[in-house]
């Protein structure tokens, strides 16, 4: 129980450092964000997914917008994530 443990808090510190990186890039670094390193990693665990939390800075969060430069983006990745799921399920199927 011990090495799972240990295992999951380094996982929830690698992912609550690049989340917290991605989402708040301009927060300086103190004491305070180890809580908020762990705050969020540790509730998606268990399913919880902040979706009604707005206090994102990022500019990312834009382009995947409901606006129609941000729609065609997602159009466009979302074929892209397909045609490369083919192109490895089609090189496995011939194996």
């Amino acid at each position: 129980m011990t090495y799972f443990l240990l295992i999951m808090v380094v996982f929830l510190m690698a992912y609550g450092v690049a989340q917290q990186a991605i989402l708040f890039p301009h927060e300086l670094g103190s004491w305070s964000l180890i809580p908020k390193v762990f705050f969020r990693p540790y509730f998606q665990v268990y399913g919880e997914l902040f979706i009604e939390d707005t206090s994102y800075s990022g500019k990312l969060f834009l382009l995947f917008s409901p606006s129609p430069g941000g729609f065609f983006l997602m159009c466009a990745i979302k074929r892209l994530c397909s045609a490369g799921k083919s192109i490895v399920f089609s090189h496995f199927v011939q194996e």
